[in-house]
């Protein structure tokens, strides 16, 4: 929260009405959100938005594009979308892996150890869900996550 104030930061929040339970320790999903709010404010600039959405997908059609494989439907799926710097194609697929940072952010000298994002994938993967981002270079990016329907729970 001081950082999203010092950068005077607005947090927009977009949220399904019927949004069911999931299947999540409450702990450890404001712990995900938490750690993907922190990137964004930390690579949105002065003054800008990040926004946070929610919403219950029951169908493919409805999943954002580039969507990982094999989810059990309906789910859950929370996006936390930024303004920032993007990250670059080369980047990306290693960028939930533990101690990564993304080139512009070192080259920039942003502080950070890579350890947030690995975070976000093991408790994600956790909770039966999953994790990507969708980003270009000098476009923002939007991190996404699925949790499955707690009427449902696991499947093994």
């Amino acid at each position: 929260r001081p950082m999203i104030d010092q950068k005077r930061l607005t947090v927009g929040l977009e949220m399904s009405d019927d949004l069911p339970p999931v299947w999540a320790d409450p702990n450890r999903l404001t712990q995900i959100i938490t750690n993907l709010v922190a990137n964004a404010t930390k690579y949105t600039s002065p003054n800008d938005l990040i926004h946070i959405t929610a919403a219950v997908v029951h169908s493919e059609d409805a999943l954002p594009v580039r969507s990982l494989s094999a989810l059990p439907l309906p789910l859950v799926v929370i996006g936390v979308h930024d303004n920032g710097m993007g990250i670059s194609a080369a980047d990306q697929p290693k960028l939930f892996t533990r101690f990564y940072r993304a080139t512009e952010a070192v080259k920039q000298q942003l502080a950070g150890t890579g350890l947030g994002l690995f975070i976000v994938r093991s408790l994600v993967e956790l909770s039966g869900g999953q994790v990507w981002v969708e980003s270009e270079a000098g476009q923002g990016a939007s991190f996404y996550f699925t949790l499955p329907i707690a009427e449902r729970g696991l499947s093994a």
